[in-house]
């Protein structure tokens, strides 16, 4: 049985010894295909429930069960150093150890911060970024629910002085990303996950939700970060 742990000294039935605990989860199938339901329906109460352990030392993360898709599973390099695997890979017999035999080079204070401040943490970023001017962030989807001017608006915003980002996110990696939400204080974008992301904006920031036709119930999926402020705008025609 993979999920056995063996107490410091005590190997008994153990065909090999990982000298680090193991964390089971299972990601459930809605948090894995979207971002918004990844944050609030799964990862913040996963982080909440586990960081006592990752402030004990290293662990390693198996995934249990069938998941729809792994695209949001880079983040759990927030929980472990190692890679995650799925539970049906490690091998019978391999037991994961309670009590670590030496001294952990896990990160000092994970209990003393919420989800969002630790990843913030683990990408190295800035916990209280030095904004010395607004900057405006614009969310380019791929896929879906375009913004037809974008460049448009980006032209509109830099000639008012308004320093302007194209946000990609489909193209970006999570830690550019992350960077880029931390500079930015107008975040920007069509009704849809990616303005989730307003978690990570500094606070007094504002965030515009741009509404699609005949889009009901939008409105409510939403909301501005901590400190911040939400304004929306409602397509009609």
């Amino acid at each position: 049985d993979h999920q056995e742990t063996a107490q410091q000294g005590n190997y008994q039935g153990c065909s090999l010894v990982v000298d680090q605990a193991l964390i089971v989860t299972r990601v459930p199938d809605e948090p894995s295909r979207m971002y918004y339901h990844w944050h609030r329906d799964y990862f913040n109460s996963f982080y909440s429930k586990v960081r006592k352990q990752i402030a004990a030392g290293d662990v390693h993360l198996a995934i249990s069960g069938k998941y729809t898709s792994a695209k949001f599973f880079q983040q759990f390099f927030t929980i472990s150093p190692f890679c995650w695997r799925q539970t049906n890979a490690i091998p019978a017999g391999t037991c994961f150890c309670t009590n670590p035999s030496h001294d952990s080079a896990a990160p000092p204070h994970p209990q003393a911060l919420g989800a969002t401040a630790w990843i913030v943490y683990r990408l190295g970023l800035p916990a209280h970024p030095k904004l010395t001017r607004p900057k405006l962030g614009l969310i380019s989807r791929r896929q879906k629910r375009f913004i037809l001017n974008e460049a448009e608006l980006l032209h509109v915003a830099e000639s008012m002085g308004l320093p302007s980002e194209l946000l990609p996110l489909e193209e970006m990696t999570f830690f550019e990303q992350l960077r880029a939400f931390r500079e930015t204080t107008i975040l920007v974008g069509m009704h849809g996950s990616g303005l989730q992301n307003a978690m990570f904006l500094t606070p007094g920031h504002v965030v515009a939700q741009l509404i699609p036709y005949k889009t009901p119930g939008a409105a409510s999926f939403f909301k501005a970060g901590p400190g911040g402020t939400y304004m929306q705008w409602q397509n009609t025609n």
